[in-house]
């Protein structure tokens, strides 16, 4: 069984981080194999004090935009662990949820083999996006965790299509973490935190430094998980090719404004690249 590496970024959370960490360690079969690594801002001084016995990093001081990134790449880079795994201080994990990872991975070494994990953290059943990512050992040493020209917002958006088009999204929507977030649930009120990274500010950004990264037909087409047990897992100019089908069959269906799907279909440069580049993979 692979050993696992919790990344927790916390600031300044209403709930004790301890508390949140017992959540994740007596709701785990196996909490000898799970490091856990606290991460926040030098100046979150109620933190520091109560995470002053544990293992953790504390990067920098709080600015005036997010600091989440910059703290989970700094937690990333002090594990050692198998698999990491981004959360925060409002997921909440369900019994036995380190037994459920494991079986997602099935065979898939996390030492030897890239990958990334899609768990459910939303109501939405056709969410995609790895808000709180699951990656491999091997996925991290070759592409990193966040890009840290991010500080929050689109940071998740950025890392699933590298793991999509650099690597692999597995399946694990079969396990439900609870993800209590406004956003999903408006019984409840904005964190201080939710309120930082949530600013129209950091919005324009998280869009400017994703548009710069990827082509807008990628960003439109999303990602798509697989199945671990399916054999082209590991395969990576089928994965290719099936990256590009699915983009190709997005960008033409009903799921796409119909206003950026022209403007996206009558660029020529665009339709020809996609259709060159799946028959370039599938020879």
């Amino acid at each position: 069984m692979p050993s696992l590496s919790l990344l927790h970024a916390t600031h300044r959370s209403p709930v004790s981080p301890l508390e949140i960490r017992e959540a994740w360690l007596t709701s785990a079969d196996n909490p000898h194999l799970i490091e856990y690594i606290f991460s926040m801002d030098s100046d979150d001084d109620e933190s520091i004090r109560a995470t002053q016995e544990t293992h953790r990093c504390i990067p920098g001081p709080s600015g005036t935009y997010s600091t989440a990134v910059r703290n989970w790449n700094a937690a990333a880079a002090i594990s050692a662990n198998d698999v990491l795994f981004v959360i925060a201080d409002d997921l909440r994990p369900p019994p036995s949820w380190d037994t459920q990872l494991c079986e997602i991975l099935g065979d898939n070494d996390p030492q030897q083999q890239t990958f990334a994990v899609k768990i459910r953290d939303s109501p939405d059943p056709n969410d995609f996006l790895l808000r709180h990512p699951v990656i491999s050992r091997l996925f991290f040493n070759q592409y990193g965790l966040f890009d840290n020209e991010f500080h929050g917002v689109y940071c998740d958006n950025d890392i699933s299509l590298r793991a999509y088009w650099k690597s692999v999204i597995l399946d694990g929507r079969g396990i439900h973490f609870e993800h209590e977030h406004p956003a999903t649930n408006h019984s409840l009120v904005m964190t201080e935190s939710h309120i930082k990274m949530n600013r129209s500010e950091e919005y324009q950004h998280g869009e400017s430094v994703l548009e710069s990264r990827w082509p807008c037909w990628k960003i439109m087409a999303g990602v798509r998980p697989i199945r671990s047990d399916r054999r082209i897992v590991g395969h990576r100019r089928l994965l290719l090719l099936r990256a590009y089908g699915w983009s190709l069959l997005t960008l033409t269906s009903n799921k796409v404004p119909t206003k950026r799907k022209l403007l996206l279909l009558r660029d020529r440069a665009v339709q020809t690249a996609i259709y060159q580049r799946i028959r370039k993979v599938g020879v």
